[in-house]
């Protein structure tokens, strides 16, 4: 699944991709999340708040942004760390890739991990 950003992610949207991701996840178990971070700026405070308060906001096996500034990073950095450490996602879910081909990539990889798994 990919959505691309523009400026600050709130609430509203928040939802709304869940709800496109737990559509698009019926069947298929693992859902990849591809951000382009290009063009976004943060999170709203309440969507911040909500993603760590509840587990269901969170129902990717990975999310992979590319295209984020610096500022980006160190924001989503440090919400991932805070839902692994309140146990809502585990550790090594969230990459920064430059490119979307890199982060394209990172994905076929781990889809390829984890069928060997299974």
């Amino acid at each position: 699944m990919r959505v691309t950003l523009h400026g600050q992610m709130g609430l509203k949207e928040v939802r709304e991709t869940v709800a496109v991701a737990e559509e698009f996840k019926k069947g298929k178990g693992r859902i990849y999340l591809l951000v382009d971070a290009s063009h976004g700026s943060g999170y709203s405070h309440e969507a911040r708040r909500a993603i760590g308060e509840e587990p269901r906001l969170s129902p990717y096996t990975a999310i992979v942004l590319f295209g984020a500034s610096t500022t980006m990073r160190a924001i989503s950095a440090l919400m991932i760390r805070a839902l692994a450490l309140l146990g809502r996602m585990p550790q090594g879910t969230m990459v920064f890739k430059d490119t979307e081909e890199e982060a394209r990539a990172w994905v076929a990889d781990m889809r390829e991990r984890n069928a060997k798994e299974s």
